[in-house]
């Protein structure tokens, strides 16, 4: 059979041997042209200059002038509720097939005009791991990182110190200079550590506002000429 096109010329031609196709535009007059035998399955190019794509019987995202919409551009309250989905597979695993990594966009919670991103991995996703959120921005343009709703501008969770922890890096300098601010897990202290000597705690500020220092000394003002809390007790001259 042939399908025709705006000329007297075939566009596509099928037979037992496949589809042709040839050097004609098929015009489908705005309808739409059906994918699958059930007719859920389906894309639509109307005159709002706009391509639509429909798969079991919802409109899943459609391309228009401005880019790429995930979801229906209009509808009801309840079609916008459903998360939309950039979904990435693994890679040449042979005994899963499950999600690598995805990130959800949509309402915050059923019913929310409120929308949130959130970006999920996957860890040994041959072994049977699965997705897990590792960060989301919520409608206040809010961050959080570890798979928590963000209550200020940025908000980090985690089970240890790895990874609750902040790492700071100057490569200017030789060695790099690198500190970690912790929250450390064996006391309610916040701890600012040196990395570059393994990563040992040298200030820390307890819940109760106290402030330790470790393995070094307090100085304030300018070294020699303010006043210098050394470990041998002795005030700078000046």
């Amino acid at each position: 059979g042939t399908i025709g096109s705006t000329s007297d010329t075939d566009a596509i031609s099928i037979s037992s041997g496949g589809i042709t196709t040839f050097s004609q535009n098929v015009d489908i007059s705005g309808k739409e042209l059906i994918l699958d035998a059930d007719g859920d399955t389906s894309i639509t190019a109307d005159t709002d200059d706009q391509v639509d794509v429909k798969i079991a019987g919802t409109n899943k995202f459609s391309v228009d002038a401005n880019g790429i919409r995930l979801g229906p551009k209009a509808g009801s309250s309840t079609s916008h509720n459903v998360p939309y989905k950039i979904t990435v597979g693994p890679y040449n695993w042979s005994q899963s097939n499950d999600e690598i990594s995805e990130i959800t966009m949509g309402a915050s919670s059923t019913g929310s005009d409120d929308g949130e991103i959130k970006f999920y991995t996957a860890q040994n996703v041959d072994s049977g791991g699965t997705l897990t959120e590792g960060m989301r921005i919520d409608s206040a343009g809010k961050v959080g990182i570890g798979g928590i709703a963000p209550t200020s501008a940025l908000d980090i969770t985690g089970a240890n110190n790895e990874a609750s922890s902040i790492n700071l890096k100057n490569t200017a300098p030789d060695p790099d200079s690198h500190w970690q601010i912790t929250p450390s897990y064996a006391s309610d202290t916040l701890q600012f550590r040196s990395a570059n000597n393994s990563y040992a705690s040298r200030l820390e500020v307890n819940a109760g506002g106290g402030i330790t220092v470790l393995g070094g000394n307090v100085v304030i003002g300018t070294t020699g000429h303010g006043i210098d809390f050394s470990q041998s007790q002795t005030p700078a001259s000046g």
